[in-house]
Formats: C-alpha cells, structure tokens, sequence
C-alpha cells in the first residue's frame, strides 16, 4: 500500500487496457483527423480509456468515500462512451456531426452516476472495492445499455447491408466490444446484486476488443482487378485505383463509402462492380464512342474542384486524351469540336491541375497562368474598362464571370449571358444612388452558392471607398474575399489610384495575394 492505496496486482489489466484503447484511438484519429466518425470514435476510446484508469482507481482507493467518487466517474464515462461509439458507426454510412445528439439521453444518468452515486461500495481482500447499484438505477442503466446497444447493433446490420465490404469491420466493431462488453457487464453486475464473487477481467476484456479492432481497421479492403487488359481498362484501373486511394478514412470503413458514392456520381456502375472485398473494372471494352464520350465528360465533371490527388487528375487527363483519340479516327471534326468544348468547360482547371499538356498542345493564352484560382489580385490602373478584354479570354477557358461595375453595361468590352453576370452598383431610379455594400454582398454569395470556377471583378473600388469610406470598404472586402478564395475563385479589383489616397490604398493592397500596377 502507498498512504492507504491498494495496489491490487490483478488490477494492472486496467492500466495496460487503458494505454492501447488511447493508442489505438489517437491512431484512428490520426489517419483521419477531418472525419466526424474518427473524431466521435476517438472520443469513445478516449472515455473507455478513462473508465478503466477510474476503475483501477476504484478498485484500489483507501476509502469507501473515494472508490465510491472514483466510481462514479467509472459510470459517467461508460455511459457516455457507449453514446459516442453510437454516434461514430452512424457517420460510417453517412457523416453528419449533429449524430452527436444521439449523445444526449444518457446524459441524465451519467450525471446521476457521477453525482448521486446511487450504489453501495463494499470492500473485498481479494477484489478491492465492489459496487452494488440501487434497485431503480440499475433497472435505468440496463434498460440505457440494451437500447443503445440494440441501436448499434440495428446501425451496424443496416451498413453491412448496404455496403457489404464492410461487413468485417462493423460486425467486429459490434460483437468485440458492444456485445462482450455489454453482456460482460451486465452479468457482471447481476452476479454481484446476487452477491457473488468472481473475478474481475474487465480490462483483460477491453484491451482484447480494441487489440482485435486494431487488427481489423488495418486490413486492407481488397485488390482491384481488372477482367481484361486494353489501353482503356489500364487508364480506367489506374484511374480507380488512384481515386480509391485518396480516398481517407479505410480504418473505420468510409473510404469504401465514399468510394461507392463516387462511383455512383461519376456514373461508372456499370463499369465499377464490387463482390464482397474485392472490386473488379468490368465491360469497359464494350463502351462506344458516344458512352465512351459522356462517361469521360462525367468523370471529369464529377472530380473537379473535389481536392483529389494529381494522380487522379492526371489519370482523368489521360482518359480524356484517350477518347479525343478514339473519336479522331473515326470524325476528326467531331473529335476536334469535342475537345474544344473540354477547353472551354474545363481548360483552366485542367491547366491549374498540370495535365493539360497530357492531351492539349497548342499555345495556351498568357492569361490563364497570370491568374490562380483561390488569389485574389488588385490592379491599380487609370482606365479599369481595358481590364475587361483580358477577363473575357478566361470566359473561353471554363471561368464565369461576375462583373461588379460603374460603368453603363452597353460600354464594356463584354456581352452578359450563361457565362457573365453584370451587376451594377447604381440602384434602378433616377436619383443614381448606390447599392448597399450588404446588398452587394448577397447578390455576390447568390451567384458564387450556385456557380464554381467564377472570376469575380470589381471595377468601381474607388467610387465603394468614396461613398461608404475605406473602413466599410475594408471589412466588406476582407469578408469578401475570404469567401471566394476559400472556393478556389479568382477575385479582381480595379482601382484608380488618382481617386484614393496613398495610405488607404496601402491598407486595402494588404488584403490581396498581390498587387498591380496597370
């Protein structure tokens, strides 16, 4: 004993069990940071670390008054953790953080156990402290234990079902912890009430549940094969394969989810079949031109600006190059307006991307790699009109743009249509007053929450800053400009220097990725 601690050899299993529950949770949560199921799941790891340190704390304190303390941290953090292991098998199939409210009914009892600490604590040589819960409250806690572990249970079924790659995983998820632990505890606890005695393996319990859930979270999902070897499947299995492994999240199983998803977006079902961990490319020789063509197009529509690996980017790239090929022999027109059309959809992006060159050979305009998707740029120049038929040319290359003007729309160099919105800063009356910078601001996040790839230019800065001054001027550019280079948008202002002041123009150059002098 130290200064009336216990130090019960048997109890070491708690200790061990707590150190590869964290270890094992702080490895989930690593691979994944970003993912609500990692989060929730290391959240659940991390209370079941605590409820076995609390339990060893328990069983060894040198009072009634503190094992009784102790354990009531032992039920807190119990309950509380079977809510959150709840809360992460949900996001499995479908992530979304608020399934942390499935938290919140054994709150009540947590807090009950931690507080009231509606148990009697007896003390045994040979096991330590023993608890025996109030008749009512152990009604409660059991009746919290079954439905939550029902709900699990019903959560796992439905996901293994629907995504049978995942099978191994949930069921060992399942039957390792909620079953063993569950069921260990509960005739744990009713022995107990019926006073007998046996010994306590609690930890030896857990430590082998989350030894076991190591193993399986490590196990790859699977080969992809591929049914037949052409040039076409080899792009398609580098392709997938790429894709597949940028995917995060293989250790708790949404890397697979996802996965399917992607699939079903970039309608490639019929191409992409999976049978339990293996997936196979399959009839990818069988597609025409006109298949071959819409499924490139699809591929390419559903990856951008979905912050996949180059390795993605470059296989889309040769699949890309691959079509133009197979339509070359047949229509060289036909091919050539088709990849035409890429260009004018999709140029830029693919430029940023550096797999343009993979099928693209001709001189591509200055203006596209002057201009970074996600910066944004202040020109400070006498005459902003002569920025326009530089804007225009990204117009061709897969930019919208969202024109912010003072000047009468008929005198830009620009026509307004499906790529060019055109707002002017004067309201629809006679009296030519501006619009509110609120207002601007709502007509901006109108179009930027409906359109990807924008250029947004404002050509009337100096007109905002003599109107409303440079400190609202400022903060509505800080915000705007945070907003649309968060989305990988281009943003331009254009200024006249001659109509500002020298230190206010300094201030509001500080907002921008760079400044020039036009």
């Amino acid at each position: 004993m130290i200064e009336g601690w216990h130090l019960l050899p048997w109890t070491g299993q708690y200790l061990i069990a707590a150190i590869v529950i964290t270890s094992v949770s702080f490895y989930i949560l690593k691979k994944n940071p970003k993912s609500w199921t990692s989060r929730y799941f290391f959240i659940f790891g991390i209370f079941i670390a605590i409820w076995q340190i609390t339990n060893f704390l328990s069983k060894n304190a040198p009072n009634e008054e503190m094992a009784a303390n102790f354990h009531g941290i032992v039920i807190f953090s119990g309950l509380l953790g079977s809510g959150f292991l709840l809360a992460s098998m949900m996001n499995i199939p479908k992530e979304r953080w608020y399934y942390v409210i499935i938290v919140l009914p054994t709150v009540p009892f947590a807090l009950a156990g931690l507080l009231l600490q509606p148990f009697f604590m007896t003390w045994n040589e040979m096991y330590g402290w023993i608890y025996t819960f109030t008749e009512n409250f152990l009604i409660l806690t059991m009746i919290i234990a079954v439905v939550y572990t029902a709900s699990i249970g019903v959560i796992s079924f439905a996901t293994a079902h629907k995504y049978p790659s995942l099978k191994k995983k949930v069921y060992t998820i399942l039957f390792s912890w909620v079953i063993v632990n569950m069921l260990g505890i509960f005739i744990t606890t009713m022995m107990l009430e019926l006073n007998i005695i046996i010994p306590r393996v609690g930890g030896i319990v857990n430590f082998t549940s989350f030894i076991i859930i190591a193993y399986v979270i490590n196990q790859p999902m699977g080969e992809i094969k591929v049914d037949t070897s052409s040039e076409l499947s080899n792009i398609f299995f580098e392709l997938i394969t790429n894709l597949y492994n940028s995917i995060p999240g293989e250790e708790l199983g949404e890397r697979i989810v996802r996965f399917q998803r992607y699939i079903e977006v970039l309608g490639l079902k019929d191409v992409v079949t999976m049978k339990d961990r293996d997936m196979f490319i399959l009839n990818v020789g069988d597609l025409n031109q006109n298949e071959l063509k819409k499924t490139t197009e699809k591929i390419l529509k559903g990856l951008k600006n979905k912050n996949v690996e180059q390795g993605v980017n470059r296989s889309t790239a040769k699949l890309i190059n691959y079509t133009y090929k197979i339509l070359k022999n047949t229509d060289a027109k036909l091919a050539q307006r088709w990849l035409d059309e890429i260009i004018f959809d999709h140029g830029a992006y693919l430029y940023h991307q550096g797999t343009l060159d993979i099928f693209y050979d001709k001189e591509i305009p200055l203006v596209i790699s002057k201009y970074t998707p996600g910066r944004a740029y202040l020109i400070t120049s006498k005459k902003p009109l002569d920025r326009y038929k530089e804007i225009s040319e990204l117009m061709v290359w897969g930019y919208r743009l969202l024109s912010i003007t003072k000047y009468e729309i008929d005198s830009l160099n620009i026509r307004e249509g499906e790529r060019c919105s055109i707002f002017s800063i004067f309201e629809d009356d006679e009296d030519g007053k501006i619009v509110e910078l609120i207002d601007l601001k709502k007509r901006v996040s109108d179009i930027t929450s409906i359109s990807d790839q924008l250029v947004i230019f404002i050509d009337c800065l100096d007109t905002l800053v003599m109107v409303y001054g440079s400190s609202r001027v400022y903060n509505f550019l800080e915000d705007l400009i945070r907003d649309l280079t968060d989305h990988d948008n281009i943003f331009i202002a254009a200024v006249n220097s001659n109509l500002i002041q020298k230190e206010m123009l300094k201030d509001i150059g500080d907002l921008f990725s760079e400044v020039w002098d036009r």
